[in-house]
């Protein structure tokens, strides 16, 4: 998003000051694809988010651990995960300990062994959390779909070392919650659409890891387009939500379990 006042696409203009930040996103989702719901801005959802034809035979692997996501990313070598998408807790209360301490262990190891790094995160902590750990590029998520009087956005951080712009078409994504509790199978459950347009951007990726992957939302994404999908849960009822919608079958109790050097331990889907 380019801020009017310096022409940059991350400032202070819109980092310190909410309520300029929130303008300019309303003016934004005015101006994005003309029309609301127009027919241009559905068409180019539906073609950017169709799975790659490399991929079309390609079997996906799928491996799950429930345990802490840190005991397994100490076990990965420096970017050996190509690409990590996941929604990170963002409510003190659901984080034991100082939150900002443990999100900081969370955040420098997501990004020591991530390529590219996608955090979808809540407005409330915006500046925050850019002043902490500033991303190379913010995303913005309008969580009231196609609509012209979408106010209410979350930020989505994009971390990288490497260039980054080729693949983000869109800075806006306007795409519903799920209002409906019946169609939730977790509290904070993010749709569906959200996670498969995201990895749209880098769908000529094959790995994608989520360290929070709650009921396995990321997971169905990744299948969408042949991506394999590594997930950690530390919540037991969560992970097998998770491993119930991605027909995964842990193949020993300790599942979660790592090696004695920290990598993951080897499972089939």
């Amino acid at each position: 998003m380019i801020c009017p006042r310096c022409g940059r696409k991350v400032c202070d203009c819109l980092l310190e000051d909410p309520a300029y930040l929130a303008r300019q996103v309303g003016k934004l989702m005015r101006t994005s694809g003309g029309k609301a719901g127009s027919p241009a801005t559905r068409n180019e959802y539906v073609v950017r988010t169709k799975p790659s034809p490399a991929k079309r035979d390609r079997v996906a692997d799928v491996r799950l651990w429930n345990c802490d996501c840190l005991d397994v990313m100490s076990g990965l070598k420096d970017k050996e995960i190509p690409i990590t998408l996941t929604s990170v807790p963002f409510k003190k209360e659901d984080v034991p300990g100082d939150y900002w301490e443990t999100y900081d262990r969370w955040i420098r190891e997501i990004r020591r062994c991530s390529e590219v790094a996608l955090i979808v995160q809540s407005a409330t902590t915006l500046v925050e959390h850019v002043r902490r750990y500033p991303p190379r590029r913010v995303l913005v998520w309008g969580k009231t779909g196609w609509c012209m009087f979408s106010y209410r956005f979350n930020p989505i951080y994009v971390y990288s070392d490497l260039p980054v712009d080729k693949h983000i078409w869109t800075d806006l994504i306007g795409v519903p919650t799920l209002g409906n509790p019946s169609e939730r199978c977790h509290k904070y459950q993010d749709p569906l659409e959200l996670y498969k347009l995201l990895l749209g951007m880098w769908r000529h990726y094959e790995l994608v890891f989520d360290p929070f992957m709650g009921s396995g939302t990321c997971g169905i994404a990744a299948r969408h387009y042949r991506m394999d999908f590594w997930g950690t849960e530390i919540d037991p009822g969560h992970y097998r939500t998770a491993c119930q919608r991605l027909e995964y079958e842990p193949e020993a109790k300790d599942d979660s379990a790592t090696r004695h050097d920290g990598r993951p331990q080897e499972t089939k889907s």
